[in-house]
């Protein structure tokens, strides 16, 4: 069985914690400071949770699962500052992360080594998370407009559009549809 079928991960002002499904007993912990209502998701994805420690100073931790105890010496594998995400969720596509600042900058790193692949602003003030669908990137940010780009090392814009109207919910794929919540309205775009 491995350890995601056996615990829950928690994520507590400025502590990860892995919790035992049965009984609710620690497994391990791992300390990030300074970290307080911390919006975007957690992802897993290769042996490793992607957290943004949230306000006021986001920082990015890439954290390996696994251990007992206090982890946060031996299982950091790699943070940064630059770019973080308080609000929005990062995306992992085929061994590259994607996050999107709240000031709509967008990053590209090797979701192994935190390398950097390539920065650029592409929307205003994002509170949306990022998703992924067919080798794409959509964004929306918070005026209401959607930015497709590709999910690869190098940064091209493949669309755009805008939905003129206040936008703070993740979009979502369903079927063959993007569905997109504005502050007036709900949108179904078909392909």
């Amino acid at each position: 069985m491995s350890l995601l079928n056996t615990a829950s991960n928690l994520f507590i002002n400025g502590n990860s914690v892995s919790l035992a499904y049965l009984n609710g007993n620690q497994i391990w912990k791992f300390n990030y400071p300074n970290g307080y209502s911390v919006v975007p998701r957690p992802v897993f994805d290769q042996g490793i949770i992607y957290v943004s420690s949230g306000y006021d100073s986001p920082v990015l931790y890439a954290i390996r699962c696994g251990g007992r105890g206090d982890i946060t010496q031996k299982n950091l594998v790699w943070k940064t500052r630059k770019a973080a995400p308080r609000n929005s969720s990062v995306v992992v596509v085929e061994g590259l992360l994607f996050m999107a600042a709240d000031n709509g900058v967008v990053s590209c790193l090797d979701a192994q080594t935190g390398e950097l692949y390539w920065i650029e602003r592409v929307a205003g003030s994002c509170s949306p998370s990022l998703i992924h669908a067919n080798g794409q990137i959509f964004l929306c940010d918070e005026t209401g407009k959607t930015f497709i780009f590709e999910a690869k090392k190098r940064y091209r814009l493949l669309a755009q559009n805008d939905l003129e109207d206040r936008m703070l919910a993740s979009p979502i794929i369903y079927k063959n549809s993007l569905l997109l919540r504005t502050e007036n309205t709900l949108w179904r775009i078909d392909s």
